[in-house]
C-alpha cells in the first residue's frame, strides 16, 4: 500500500501540500505497491545551511518485485528505492531575469545551480547513515512576472 503522510502542515500551505499529495499519488500508484511518502513542511536547516526548506519529501520503497520508481535520464532508466526531494521557495519581486545558472536582480546575481549542489551534498552527508538515499533539490521561483 502506498501511504502519503504530511507533517507540520499549516493553513498557509495546506493547498500546496494537498496538491503534492495528490500528485505523488497519481504518479506513483501504478508502480509503487508498498511505500511511503512523507512531506515535511518547514524543515529545519541542517549543517551549514541558512534558513529552512519549505518542503522535505522522503520516499521509501520496500524492496519487492514489482514495487519500483523508475526515472529516465538521457534515455536510460534508473530505479530508485529511496530519495529525498528538497524544495526551497524563492518569492522575490526584485528578480529581473533568470537563465540556466543564475537569478538576476538589478544589483546582483544568485547562482542557484551551485546552491542546489550544496544542498544536495549537505543532505546526502546528513542522511548517509541511512540505506542508499539520494537527494534532489529544486527551487520554486516566483517573481512579479512569474
Amino acid at each position: 500500500m502506498l501511504q502519503i503522510i504530511d507533517i507540520n502542515t499549516n493553513t498557509e500551505n495546506l493547498n500546496e501540500v494537498e496538491f503534492l499529495k495528490d500528485d505523488f499519488k497519481k504518479k506513483l500508484e501504478t508502480t509503487v505497491k508498498d511505500g511511503t511518502v512523507i512531506i515535511i513542511s518547514n524543515f529545519p536547516a541542517v549543517g551549514n545551511m541558512a534558513g529552512k526548506l519549505d518542503y522535505l519529501i522522503l520516499l521509501t520503497l520496500k524492496k519487492k518485485i514489482g514495487n519500483y520508481l523508475r526515472l529516465q535520464q538521457a534515455g536510460r532508466n534508473h530505479y530508485i528505492d529511496n530519495f529525498i526531494l528538497l524544495i526551497k521557495k524563492i518569492e522575490e519581486d526584485k528578480i529581473t531575469s533568470a537563465d540556466n545558472q543564475y537569478l538576476h536582480s538589478d544589483s546582483s546575481s544568485f547562482d542557484y545551480i551551485e546552491s542546489i549542489k550544496l544542498y544536495n551534498k549537505e543532505f546526502e552527508d546528513y542522511f548517509k547513515k541511512f540505506d542508499n538515499i539520494r537527494c534532489f533539490t529544486t527551487y520554486q521561483i516566483t517573481t512579479k512576472n512569474d
